[in-house]
């Protein structure tokens, strides 16, 4: 509800179903119309937060993920890597909520979101974090299904590659980086099942 309208999004801009008039009068001022989500997509959105927001967790409390967080208690911003303490009311890291990167290029009306920037394991990488269901494998990788006789868990465990929309999208973030001035050239998909918390990690 709350996502901008002024610019474009790499995460809808690389599907086959983007809507280019859609965008443009988005572009030029018009409302937005959005439907309320009914109580099952509300839980499926809060279930993707909520693995986002745990494995950001773990990165954080390594010290190496990079970026904004948001004090709990003063509601401030504090820039650094895995901070110790918020920089205004110097509560504890476990106060400190990590926000997502955020990249824009002004000239090209284009504003991403990723969901970290890991320093300190190697080269600096960027992060996407992916909640997969069902219907994720059907959209992204219908022939993994079809191969699997309608079978999640088995389709699921011939995922061998991020899925092709994934991979467009972390090229845009990359490129996005590159044009801010950031040197980071790498970007890591970690894909969790929600059936049983499984998880894939591809470099």
């Amino acid at each position: 509800g709350d996502r901008r309208t002024d610019v474009l999004h790499p995460s809808e801009i690389i599907k086959p179903s983007w809507c280019k008039r859609g965008s443009f009068f988005l572009l030029k001022g018009y409302p937005k119309v959005a439907a309320n989500p009914t109580l099952r997509m509300q839980v499926i959105f809060d279930e993707g937060h909520y693995i986002h927001a745990k494995w950001q967790r773990w990165f954080q409390e390594m010290g190496v993920i990079h970026g904004k967080f948001k004090c709990d208690v003063c509601d401030s911003i504090t820039f650094g890597t895995s901070p110790q303490e918020c920089e205004v009311c110097q509560a504890p890291w476990q106060k400190l909520i990590y926000d997502e990167v955020t990249m824009i290029d002004k000239n090209l009306h284009i504003a991403g979101h990723t969901d970290g920037w890991v320093k300190g394991l190697g080269n600096d990488t960027l992060i996407e974090i992916k909640s997969i269901g069902p219907g994720t494998l059907r959209s992204m990788a219908p022939q993994l299904m079809s191969e699997a006789d309608g079978d999640f868990m088995k389709a699921w465990g011939q995922v061998r590659r991020p899925f092709g929309e994934h991979i467009l999208q972390g090229q845009m973030y990359l490129e996005l980086m590159q044009r801010m001035g950031n040197d980071v050239n790498e970007i890591v998909f970690l894909y969790e099942l929600k059936a049983d918390n499984s998880f894939k990690e591809f470099p």
